[in-house]
């Protein structure tokens, strides 16, 4: 627990406190779109402008990637190689603002802000207001969050769906309302539609969920009576949410794809060496471009009009035989994908620039929240353990075909807050050691 003095300090001024988070979040933002203004016509932006632009005028929803679908051209262009939530939420911005840069940037501003005021509120449901209060902190300085706000991307929207479903799914669980299981399975859809893998996450807490009632045999937590009704009722409401954008692409490509057309693609490139005997690392651009050449040699028919469902098909099934094929390598490079999920280490180099001060700072702070989150996890109850379960349910699944610390960002809120239980579990030693490191600096007598 934190000392008496720090915690009465922290209730007394909380409102200032989430004020002035809030405004440091503004302004960190501001300073990141001053110093990397978004350009639409590089990095990242180029395929996501595209359809935003072609669903902000009317065209549909429609881009064309010659590096991801290489006979794209020779096709109508339809597309799902982009979650559509996003798309739509930048493209409405686009609409209203006649497609400033700096109102598209600044939304992704505002998500971040909306998920402290998420975070705080998580926090105080799992424990207290100081535990909200401090993992709302933890938010505003988590600096992985500064990189994503230089470009267009779905993962801060999927950050702020993720934190206000747990918090509606920790509700549901404590007082069993019908409304709040409707608000996990609303806003867990609406996170599906923005990154599909949070579908994992949802999946995980309701499969926790059960498990526990059925193992526990005594009341704390968790109730003894599993509420099936309720549950199918919010797995229902989610899978409605998601239905119009499977039953959209099950038109355009004659077949259902829950997620994107980039499954394929990413599975393939990111273990297209997994028969070389090269150290595991992550597969850059120009790597990239290179096996997907030879891919397409191999498989003329990729240069047809094709759709992207059926090119995400060829790719997966070429993938997964050189998987099957050397289940040894693949299992190496599985586990090392660990390394640049949480620490984007190795990411940078491949890409052909350095690690700056910042990403060094990175490393650093995600090793300090490595220790915290597994000691709380550790030494927490079951809902600790039970958020812990999805958030590794949801990097496993990246592991499993490629990975970088911006994937992450979706479920980063979960692990702060996790991580926070860490950290007030630290805190008598903390105030320990300071104390005894001011009594240095003083020269006084221990």
């Amino acid at each position: 627990m934190l000392s008496v003095k720090v915690e009465a300090m922290l209730l007394k001024h909380y409102k200032l406190i989430l004020v002035l988070s809030m405004a440091l979040v503004i302004f960190l933002g501001l300073s990141v779109m001053s110093v990397r203004p978004l350009d639409l016509s590089e990095g990242l932006n180029p395929n996501w402008w595209e359809i935003i632009h072609n669903v902000e005028i009317g065209n549909g929803y429609k881009g064309c990637e010659t590096s991801y679908f290489p006979s794209c051209k020779l096709t109508s262009q339809e597309t799902a190689m982009r979650e559509p939530l996003p798309v739509l939420m930048y493209a409405l911005m686009a609409r209203l603002t006649g497609n400033s840069p700096f109102a598209l940037q600044f939304q992704q501003v505002l998500y971040n802000m909306l998920t402290l005021f998420a975070l705080f509120f998580l926090g105080k449901e799992l424990r207290d207001t100081t535990t909200g209060l401090l993992a709302a902190i933890a938010w505003v300085t988590y600096l992985p969050v500064l990189r994503v706000e230089a470009h267009l991307n779905g993962d801060v929207l999927a950050a702020l769906l993720v934190t206000t479903g747990v918090l509606m799914f920790v509700r549901a669980v404590k007082r069993g309302y019908l409304k709040d299981w409707l608000g996990f399975g609303l806003l867990f859809g609406l996170a599906i539609l923005s990154r599909t893998a949070t579908m994992l996450v949802a999946l995980a807490l309701i499969g926790g969920y059960m498990l526990c009632l059925l193992w526990t045999k005594r009341k704390a937590a968790f109730t003894h009576t599993i509420p099936i009704r309720k549950i199918l009722i919010s797995l229902s409401l989610l899978v409605f949410t998601v239905s119009p954008w499977v039953i959209r692409n099950w038109i355009v490509f004659g077949e259902p794809v829950i997620g994107t057309t980039l499954v394929g693609y990413n599975l393939y490139r990111h273990n297209s060496d997994v028969t070389v005997e090269v150290m595991p690392h992550y597969v850059g651009s120009d790597q990239a471009t290179v096996e997907i050449e030879k891919f397409i040699v191999e498989h003329p028919e990729l240069m047809t009009p094709l759709n992207e469902a059926q090119v995400d098909r060829i790719y997966r099934d070429g993938a997964i035989a050189r998987i099957v094929s050397y289940p040894e390598e693949y299992i190496e490079l599985f586990i090392y994908r660990l390394l640049p999920l949480w620490f984007n280490i190795g990411v940078l180099e491949q890409y052909g620039k350095s690690m700056t001060f910042l990403d060094y700072l990175i490393v650093f702070q995600q090793l300090i929240l490595l220790i915290l989150f597994l000691y709380a996890v550790r030494k927490g109850d079951r809902f600790t353990r039970l958020i812990a379960s999805s958030i590794l349910v949801f990097m496993l699944s990246y592991m499993a075909v490629d990975s970088q610390l911006r994937y992450l960002l979706p479920v980063a809120p979960l692990v702060l807050v996790i991580g926070v239980f860490g950290l007030t579990k630290f805190w008598p030693w903390l105030v320990n050691l300071f104390e005894l490191l001011v009594s240095l600096l003083r020269f006084e007598r221990i």
